[in-house]
């Protein structure tokens, strides 16, 4: 049995670039609306298995949501949300196979987008979400600087 989002303890997501630098972006239902974000979501609990590693969970969130096989390459950060997840990983992931496809009911889009188009379109997609795909874009961490504490306002 695996719990859902709000007992979950992290989340994992995928910061997925095509060629031309583009990130992947899904659609996802939410109550009356839909928002844009990452591929990616919460970790599964089993009393047998314990908590999902995060590296597995996003390899299953990108999977469950595009039908993509990805493999992730490094932990580009690590946030703290404590509204939903906890601790959320974001991971670089390589697409190994497949073709970005919507999987409803879970995700109805998928598509590329770059900074700018995902920037004019910023009240659709989740803020925390916004500010972690920035944080990544713009202030390029070093190794150290794996953790972020807060999300960081999108100007």
């Amino acid at each position: 049995m695996s719990e859902n989002a709000k007992d979950a303890h992290f989340g994992a997501f995928a910061l997925i670039r095509n060629e031309q630098g583009k990130v992947l972006v899904v659609e996802n239902p939410d109550n009356t609306q839909y928002l844009l974000g990452l591929p990616g979501g919460a970790a599964t609990y089993t009393p047998s298995e314990g908590t999902e590693l995060s590296h597995k969970t996003v390899v299953r969130k990108v999977h469950e949501e595009t039908s993509l096989k990805v493999e992730p390459i490094r932990l580009i950060g690590r946030f703290h949300h404590k509204l939903v997840y906890g601790t959320v990983d974001l991971f670089e992931c390589a697409i190994i196979s497949g073709t970005p496809t919507p999987q409803p009911p879970k995700t109805l889009a998928c598509q590329f987008y770059s900074w700018e188009d995902l920037y004019t379109i910023r009240e659709r997609v989740w803020r925390a979400q916004l500010s972690m795909i920035y944080q990544v874009l713009f202030t390029e961490p070093n190794v150290g600087d794996l953790i972020f504490n807060h999300f960081i306002p999108v100007p």
